[in-house]
């Protein structure tokens, strides 16, 4: 499974780190880039700006829904705040 996370304090950057040793893969961003650096070192996805985030969910053309249902991507004209509700927030 591919997923973003979004706020890399203790919460968000505990759960990157679980993910990754659960074989997940996972793009880290923090408004501060020193967290999302640490987290590459363990095998994290460093993202700098939410413009990356965004690019790096885009990659992924489904998701599951909480109810497990399949979804797919809105078509190429669909903002990217659409595309990056992929993401997850560590809070």
């Amino acid at each position: 499974m591919q997923l973003a996370m979004l706020g890399l304090g203790r919460m968000g950057g505990n759960m990157v780190q679980r993910l990754l040793q659960a074989g997940h893969k996972v793009v880290a961003y923090d408004v501060d880039p020193r967290r999302a650096a640490e987290l590459a070192a363990i095998g994290a996805a460093p993202a700098t700006t939410l413009d990356e985030v965004i690019a790096w969910t885009a990659a992924t053309p489904t998701t599951r829904t909480r109810s497990g249902g399949r979804r797919s991507w809105p078509s190429e004209a669909s903002t990217s705040a659409t595309r990056a509700s992929a993401a997850v927030s560590g809070g």
